[in-house]
């Protein structure tokens, strides 16, 4: 038995572009300068290039959706496949928008390089049918970024023209500042950030995303880690989206050692001068005034010494060994949360009635124990310990 006939029509009408002018519309400034690296690196442009897509099939309904807009790139002179220089397509949505645009990413400008060409598009309807390709464009296309001019950054209390300055830290109370140079390239509506030491260094600081006018606050507890050392201070440029930063050059900055006296030295109950038998049987307690550039990640040593009673030899005793400053010892030092003592029986195997014959030493790393001063970065203390 046969079934009943079902009609069914074919559509082999392909889209038609428009009849007054199929080519893409792209900005005034892309047909009057080109696309250009400056135009892409402009925030507002967002690294790519948009152009309008002249309403088609006017004669019917205009555009449908599920229809498939594609565009190409292609070199001039020459025709050539232009699937091979494809650039990117779009499936027309329901509602059908009022404005269609083809987006041309900057990569696709800077692969296709230096030199002239010329932009279509075609389309696909949902039947697969599709329509001839548009006319061309003619695009001179300079994309190749231009290396910039990014002079390294010049920073507050730290004077000089040169690569390599140098910091007083005891010249900072509440950090430093980091300014750009006017001389920089850096366009209109750009951010810029701070990078204070590399990323994977102690004490490594990133300021917030600012303009290129600003001053760039360091706070205080990223200047003390680097005492001692040279660091790297950069500032890093944000194009846009979808933009790699572009890094300035770099400032080489060392930062000085304080001087030992410039920090309070280890105080002793009952010092300077102790004598043995009214020592208790915990021994003596020890203090550490809070000190300047104290921070919490810190790492300190105490170590108290002094010739042995017997013999030659000199006798350490650590009382603190690469202990962890915490937050709570900022502002009241150390001695106060615990309690830190050298014991009798330590002091009971030193020489008596020596002047200042027993030495209280402090050894801070102000990066957390990555490195250590290799003489005592405090004051030193002395005591005389009698019968």
């Amino acid at each position: 038995m046969d079934s009943f006939p079902v009609n069914v029509t074919i559509d082999t009408t392909k889209p038609r572009l428009n009849q007054t002018d199929d080519r893409l519309i792209f900005p005034d400034e892309i047909m009057r300068n080109g696309v250009t690296a400056a135009y892409l690196d402009r925030p507002e442009n967002n690294n790519q290039v948009r152009a309008t897509i002249p309403r088609y099939d006017e004669s019917s309904t205009g555009p449908k959706p599920g229809d498939i807009i594609t565009w190409y790139l292609n070199e001039r002179p020459g025709g050539g496949d232009p699937d091979q220089l494809r650039v990117d397509s779009l499936i027309v949505p329901y509602p059908v928008p009022a404005l269609l645009e083809a987006v041309y990413p900057g990569k696709a400008f800077v692969d296709f390089g230096d030199r002239e060409g010329y932009a279509r598009y075609r389309i696909e309807d949902r039947a697969g049918n599709i329509s001839e390709l548009s006319a061309r464009v003619d695009l001179d296309v300079r994309a190749t970024p231009t290396p910039r001019n990014l002079p390294w950054p010049d920073i507050e209390k730290a004077p000089g023209s040169g690569e390599l300055v140098t910091l007083d830290p005891l010249r900072t109370t509440n950090g430093t500042v980091v300014t750009l140079p006017a001389a920089a390239d850096i366009y209109p509506g750009e951010e810029v950030l701070v990078q204070w030491a590399d990323p994977d260094q102690f004490g490594h600081w990133e300021t917030p995303p600012g303009a290129a006018t600003d001053e760039f606050h360091i706070p205080q507890s990223c200047i003390a880690p680097q005492i001692g050392k040279t660091i790297n201070v950069r500032y890093q440029v944000l194009p846009g989206t979808g933009m790699d930063p572009i890094s300035s050059s770099v400032r080489r900055l060392s930062t000085s050692v304080p001087p030992a006296n410039g920090f309070a030295g280890l105080e002793c109950e009952g010092g300077p001068n102790l004598s043995f038998a009214a020592i208790g049987t915990n021994g003596v307690k020890l203090t550490l005034r809070s000190w300047r550039f104290i921070a919490a990640g810190q790492r300190i040593t105490l170590e108290v010494s002094g010739a042995a009673m017997q013999g030659s030899e000199t006798l350490v005793f650590k009382a603190l060994d690469k202990f962890l400053v915490r937050q709570e010892h900022v502002g009241i030092g150390l001695g106060v949360l615990e309690d830190i003592r050298v014991t009798k029986g330590f002091l009971g195997q030193l020489k008596r009635n020596v002047s200042n014959g027993i030495s209280l030493k402090v050894f801070l790393s102000f990066d957390g124990g990555e490195t250590w001063p290799p003489v005592p970065n405090f004051t030193t203390t002395y005591l005389t310990l009698g019968d």
